[in-house]
């Protein structure tokens, strides 16, 4: 039975959409905002997990990002404005 493009379509708009466990390096900057010294930073200090994917004997390849470390990496920081000393801090009303 084959199905026609508006069925095929259905089926796909019905579909759970996929959360990538892996972003490219550009990919990951867009998602979380973090500037791109920034990241590679969190990369080298082991804070934010990735990999690269290259083949046997090549010196360049694809580094991909942990979404999971990264977001882990986020949420650490989330109140960090709300526990500010500086009273001039956007989130903390003056005292």
């Amino acid at each position: 039975m084959s199905l026609t493009t508006l069925e095929i379509e259905k089926e796909v708009s019905n579909a759970a959409p996929v959360e990538p466990r892996w972003l490219r390096v550009g990919d990951a900057i867009r998602l979380s905002g973090i500037s791109r010294s920034k990241l590679y930073s969190l990369l080298q200090d082991g804070v934010v997990k990735s990999a690269c994917l290259r083949d046997r004997n090549k010196t360049r390849g694809t580094r991909i990002v942990s979404v999971k470390s990264l977001e882990a990496y986020i949420s650490a920081h989330e109140d960090v404005w709300s526990k500010s000393p500086n009273p001039k801090a956007k989130n903390e009303s003056p005292k």
